[in-house]
């Protein structure tokens, strides 16, 4: 997956740009400080080879325990109201 095709994550409920995911997952704990040098997908590839996670599958996890990607070819005019690129 190409990292332009991302436009944010779900996760625990919210629609997340890349940068704001980075930031929740420091503050709850998942990640350390220096996942700040790493890009969302980096990291969120990291923790899921550390969990086990096919993050492809995204039937096989559920958003409120691991992020799902949300491809910008899925943003909807309706959701132009978190997502600015």
């Amino acid at each position: 997956m190409d990292q332009r095709d991302i436009a944010g994550y779900t996760y625990k409920a919210e629609n997340l740009m890349p940068e704001k995911l980075i930031e929740v997952l420091i503050a709850e704990g998942t990640a350390s400080p220096g996942a700040r040098g790493m890009t969302s997908e980096e990291l969120v590839d990291q923790l899921a080879a550390e969990r086990g996670i096919d993050r492809l599958d995204l039937y096989s996890y559920d958003s409120g325990d691991f992020p799902k990607h949300i491809l910008t070819e899925e943003i909807g005019s309706d959701d132009k109201n978190w997502y600015t690129p």
